[in-house]
């Protein structure tokens, strides 16, 4: 299993898998650690009103304790049917249907999704998210991917007003 380093910044910023959510905060463990912590929302995710649950991974800024959610990065989901260029995904609180967008690398995708597979999904589930990964053991199996989209979550929560 490999570990993506946190990035030292203004804010140490790492990714986490949301194990239960609430309200004000929830529980997650950070890729690549077996414990679990305690982490609030920001007051920009708060403020956004956007819903953390279970099912996404998420930044957390590792310097507040506890830890600060700051950004949702990426959905997990159960494939439960594949059928004429769609997929059907279980997402725990939710079964919905779209269009399958195989986003890995051409390697990997010799071996075909399939049904019971754990997969890591970026972008709108309304619109078309894209599979970028599968997940193992809880975990996503190239957690090193995410480091781009977590380098952009730095960028943009640390450019300065205006920018």
């Amino acid at each position: 299993m490999q570990t993506i380093e946190p990035i030292e910044h203004t804010h140490t910023l790492a990714l986490a898998s949301v194990e239960d959510a609430h309200n004000i905060g929830c529980f997650v463990r950070l890729i690549g650690e077996s414990e679990g912590r305690r982490a609030h929302y920001s007051a920009a995710i708060q403020a956004g009103r956007v819903v953390i649950r279970p099912c996404h991974l998420v930044v957390v800024d590792t310097s507040r304790d506890p830890l600060e959610v700051i950004w949702r990065i990426a959905t997990r989901g159960v494939i439960v049917a594949l059928a004429g260029g769609d997929v059907t995904l279980d997402i725990g609180y939710q079964r919905l249907t779209t269009p399958l967008l195989d986003a890995r690398p051409d390697d990997e995708q010799t071996t075909p999704l399939a049904v019971g597979d754990e997969v890591l999904l970026q972008g709108s589930l309304r619109e078309q998210a894209k599979v970028v990964d599968r997940i193992v053991n809880g975990q996503p199996a190239h957690p090193e991917r995410l480091r781009d989209a977590l380098a952009q979550v730095v960028a943009r929560h640390e450019a300065p007003p205006n920018a």
